[in-house]
Order: C-alpha cells, then sequence, then structure tokens
C-alpha cells in the first residue's frame, strides 16, 4: 500500500473547514509538502478584510474658547498688576468669549470662565473706583482743613 493516507479515515476528515474559502486553482499551485492547513493559512493571510481598520481616535467633547481662558487670565492678573486696565482689556476679551461660545452653535465651551472673568473685573474696577473716590474726598478735606487754618479771625491783624 503506497496510499499516503491512514487506514479507515475519510479524506473529508483531514480537509480543514474554515471561513476563508480557499481558491480552487490555489491547491494545484502549491508546492509539495504543503498540508491543506498551511493553504488556508496563507489564504486567510492573503484575504482582504472586508472591513477598514478605524483609526484610533480620542473621543474629543468641545473645546474651550481660547478667549474665555485669555479673559480669566486677564481679570485675576488685574489684580496684582495695572488693575483697571487689564480689568477692562479682560472684559473686552469675555465678550468675545460670548459671542465665540454663542455662534460655535455648542462647538465652544467656557462661558463660566468668561462669567467668572467678568465678575472679578467688575468687582475688581469697582474696589479701584471706590479707592479712587475715598483718596478724593480724603484730598479735599486736607485741603479744605488747610484752607481753614489759614483764615484770622476778623479783630487781628
Amino acid at each position: 500500500m503506497s496510499d499516503s493516507s491512514p487506514v479507515g479515515s475519510d479524506a473529508s476528515d483531514s480537509t480543514p473547514t474554515s471561513d476563508v474559502p480557499v481558491p480552487q486553482t490555489a491547491t494545484s499551485t502549491w508546492p509539495v509538502g504543503y498540508s491543506a492547513g498551511a493553504q488556508v493559512a496563507a489564504a486567510r493571510a492573503m484575504a482582504v478584510p472586508t472591513e477598514p481598520p478605524r483609526p484610533l481616535v480620542a473621543a474629543q467633547g468641545p473645546q474651550t474658547s481660547s478667549s474665555a481662558i485669555v479673559a480669566l487670565v486677564l481679570a485675576i492678573a488685574s489684580w496684582v498688576v495695572c488693575p483697571l486696565i487689564l480689568a477692562i482689556i479682560a472684559l473686552v476679551f469675555a465678550s468675545k468669549a460670548d459671542r465665540e461660545i454663542a455662534s460655535a452653535g455648542g462647538a465652544l465651551q467656557g462661558g463660566g470662565l468668561s462669567t467668572a472673568a467678568k465678575v472679578l473685573s467688575w468687582i475688581n474696577i469697582g474696589i479701584y473706583i471706590a479707592f479712587i473716590v475715598v483718596i478724593v474726598i480724603i484730598l479735599i478735606v486736607v485741603v479744605i482743613a488747610g484752607a481753614w487754618s489759614q483764615v484770622t479771625p476778623a479783630g487781628q491783624v
């Protein structure tokens, strides 16, 4: 018996089943020594995927408005440097951020940052103006008190 198949086995038992079909023409072109399993593995490797691979992208939510961030930074900095000037610039950036957020239709966020910048700026401006008013009142009182000290009574010369 020169037959290479084992005795009592069916030919269909030695053929592996696969979800990727092996082309009929491919079995005749395989070199001698390749088993049916190797043919299936090679067919799987050459098979074209039905769905292209999806790129790995991190889920991104809405972005924060850069004008809102700048407005908040300027509003905080206005408490330390150039109180009135930086507070006014922060108000301008906060208004710009509000317009950007409203026109973006949900693609931008940062309304809270913009509101915080406005509140900080207005409080800073109010305190700065109150400080200036108090200084002016003190100067007026000092000038009036100094002027009264120069007045001499009518009977004295």
